[in-house]
This record gives C-alpha cells, sequence and structure tokens, in this order.
C-alpha cells in the first residue's frame, strides 16, 4: 500500500528539556522529536528521517532558547521524512510554470523591443 500524506506538527521542546543537561540536548531533542512524530503517525522511530535543514535550526536557535518547534512530516510507504516548516508558496505544477515562463519571455521580449527603440545617451550629448 503506498500511502502518502503531509502533516504539519508543533512540537513543544521546553516540557522536555528543561530537566536535561546541555551537553547531551542535541541528541535528546532529536529522540524526543522522532518519538513524538512516531505517536503522530504510527510508523517506527527507525522509519524517521530529520532532514540536515532542520537538524541545523534546531542545533543553532532551539537548543537554547526551547522554542516551539514547527515541522512538515511527509509520510510515504512507511517511512516519514521530517523537514522544517516553512510559509514558502507550494510548488509549481509544471503547467503553472509553463504559463509563468511563457509570461516572462513575453515581458522580456517587450522590454528587449523598448530598449532597442530608445535612443542611447551618446547620441543624445552634443558633439565638442
Amino acid at each position: 500500500m503506498i500511502y502518502v500524506a503531509n502533516r504539519l506538527l508543533t512540537i513543544n521542546i521546553r516540557n522536555y528539556l528543561v530537566g536535561q543537561p546541555r551537553r547531551k540536548r542535541p541528541m535528546r531533542i532529536s529522540r524526543y522529536i522522532k518519538e513524538r512524530i512516531s505517536q503522530q503517525t504510527n510508523i517506527g522511530m527507525e522509519n524517521i528521517r530529520i532532514s540536515n535543514e532542520l537538524n541545523s535550526i534546531i542545533l543553532k536557535q532551539h537548543l537554547h532558547s526551547m522554542k516551539k518547534l514547527k515541522v512538515n512530516i511527509n509520510v510515504e510507504k512507511e517511512k516519514a521524512t521530517v523537514t522544517p516548516f516553512s510559509e514558502k508558496p507550494r510548488p509549481q505544477t509544471a503547467a503553472e510554470a509553463r504559463k509563468a515562463g511563457a509570461k516572462t519571455e513575453e515581458g522580456q521580449q517587450k522590454r528587449n523591443k523598448e530598449e532597442a527603440t530608445k535612443p542611447k545617451p551618446d547620441a543624445l550629448a552634443p558633439k565638442k
């Protein structure tokens, strides 16, 4: 069975990390994230992968501040990948990309024609 799902999950890591020693926090944060995602998706912890981007965000920002962490969970074929949540627009479909490319190409062609018809600044300057 192929099951594809995307989920958004907010994980409050403060509750877990307050009593943890600072040197062991990075390892324990990743384990805690995997445990929470395992509970939500019913997938074993060994099949959950944390992206490098999320890992670097955890180490730089959330290690000491212990803010809530928003993550995207992509589940495919009994495996889950965890990435940081971003409010970027969704990726374009192939048809939307072709339309957007056509619009920009048409606009670029119009701009090129306008630039070709404009006189150059050297031509307008008086000769000495």
